[in-house]
């Protein structure tokens, strides 16, 4: 299964490799090629640069890939992907078709916010990376989920009970916390196993189930608003 990786929207167009493939092909992929259908209905293939990895357990185009195949943002494709050394010519090809692909060579999500962008978290940068790291999630995913409910770090459930994530039982207030830190690891463990293990791995996926509208525990019905608000911040970055 080939589907549209909506959120690592900083990677060139190309296709992302399962985190699984890694010890097979190594770190830097610039070499290698992908072949995919150019469409679901199409037989015909068409050649795409590896351009990294994601933590899904099969490939996915990235966000600018997908638009090169014209495919939309829920797009899936039942097809074998073949994977091989890009000849020199292909290469070629690729710097001009996909300009910046053949370059690239951070894992996807990695690239490094600045605190100063992070507001009244910006203290905390290097936990949301620490827990992303350990967990195997974006560690801007989890900021932007941060600035979106904390209102950039402003919230009375961050300043009073250290809650970062928005963590509210359903038929309960904001869950306390010890430390900010435990928030976030909290957060990065829950996406991982209740979430990007699912199969949920694009914003609007995610938030259908972090943030659902009519929950018992959004009161004031601010959940309707979580997709657009977490994707503007994760974009900002």
């Amino acid at each position: 299964m080939v589907s549209v990786d909506t959120v690592n929207t900083n990677a060139p167009a190309g296709i992302l490799l399962p985190e699984s493939m890694r010890q097979r092909f190594g770190d830097d992929v610039s070499g290698l090629a992908a072949l995919v259908p150019s469409s679901s209905s199409s037989r015909r293939g068409k050649p795409l640069p590896v351009v990294g990895y994601t933590r899904g357990s099969s490939p996915q185009l990235t966000l600018s890939g997908a638009s090169k195949l014209r495919m939309t943002f829920s797009s899936k494709m039942d097809t074998n992907v073949t994977i091989s050394p890009a000849s020199p010519e292909m290469r070629e090809f690729f710097k001009k078709e996909y300009p910046g692909s053949q370059d690239w060579k951070q894992d996807a999500g990695e690239s490094r916010v600045p605190a100063a962008k992070l507001g009244g978290l910006g203290q905390y940068s290097q936990a949301f990376y620490d827990a992303g790291r350990k967990y195997g999630v974006d560690p801007k995913l989890l900021m932007a989920i941060a600035m979106h409910e904390t209102g950039k770090g402003t919230s009375a459930a961050f300043l009073r009970k250290n809650n970062a994530m928005g963590i509210s039982p359903n038929g309960g207030g904001p869950r306390a916390f010890s430390s900010v830190e435990e928030s976030i690891n909290y957060a990065a463990r829950l996406l991982r196993k209740h979430y990007l293990d699912q199969g949920l791995t694009t914003i609007a996926a995610i938030g259908g189930k972090y943030a659902p509208a009519g929950a018992g525990n959004d009161p004031r019905g601010l959940n309707k608003h979580w997709v657009n608000g977490v994707s503007k911040y994760y974009k900002s970055f």
